[in-house]
């Protein structure tokens, strides 16, 4: 009887010690981008820029930091306690992310070559736009704000490049009446904006390239 009791003792400390694990916080560093991007989780969404280290490329962090408040055109470094959830809804994270210090914030910066620039679309993957139709892009100042005519309304959003890959977010429209095939030219302009991964500056072109094709521009 006393034996048994014993590893029964044994067996209540091995549980409550893989109890213990199971919710272990874990602090670290981590580092959010200056946008946040269009995602699809359970639903369309918008995502923070989320890494681990400097040197790392950024990903999606579906379920965001309690605690943290986004400012979009900054990034940041932030302190964190990462916990296990137990039994996590099908929706939800099993990681619970809690801000315990912003240790810095910076503002965005684009590349020099983009910055305050003008630019006049002349392609969509390979396509000239409607004859007598405009389409512009500026990147106004050097923190990210972009804005221009989609072809018919005026657009604006913010843009960010790290690791050499370009980040579109946040793109909105005015809402005028436009003709049928300008208002179909400005949906196209816009889903191969919303979507841009990479840009070259070639011969003095800007090449914006991405999941909806590439754009090219002519500067202003």
């Amino acid at each position: 009887m006393k034996q048994k009791n014993i590893v029964l003792s044994i067996m209540a400390v091995g549980l409550l010690f893989l109890s213990a694990c199971a919710n272990t916080t874990n602090s670290k560093t981590v580092y959010i981008g200056s946008v946040q991007v269009a995602c699809e989780g359970v639903a369309p969404q918008q995502c923070l820029l989320y890494k681990e280290s400097p040197e790392d490329e950024y990903s999606y962090l579906y379920d965001g930091i309690e605690g943290f408040e986004f400012e979009a055109g900054f990034t940041h470094e932030l302190l964190i306690t990462e916990e296990n959830v137990d039994n996590p809804p099908a929706d939800g994270s099993s990681i619970l992310r809690k801000l315990v210090e912003v240790v810095s914030k910076t503002e965005a910066q684009l590349p020099a070559e983009l910055a305050n620039t003008n630019w006049q679309l002349v392609s969509m993957d390979g396509n000239a736009l409607m004859e007598g139709s405009s389409a512009t892009l500026r990147f106004d100042g050097n923190t990210g704000e972009i804005n221009g005519n989609a072809s018919c309304n005026q657009f604006f959003g913010q843009a960010a490049i790290a690791s050499e890959r370009v980040y579109m977010s946040g793109l909105g429209m005015t809402m005028m009446a436009c003709e049928e095939d300008i208002n179909q030219q400005e949906i196209t302009y816009m889903a191969a904006l919303q979507n841009v991964q990479s840009y070259t500056i070639d011969e003095g072109q800007l090449h914006l390239q991405g999941s909806e094709g590439e754009l090219i521009f002519d500067p202003q």
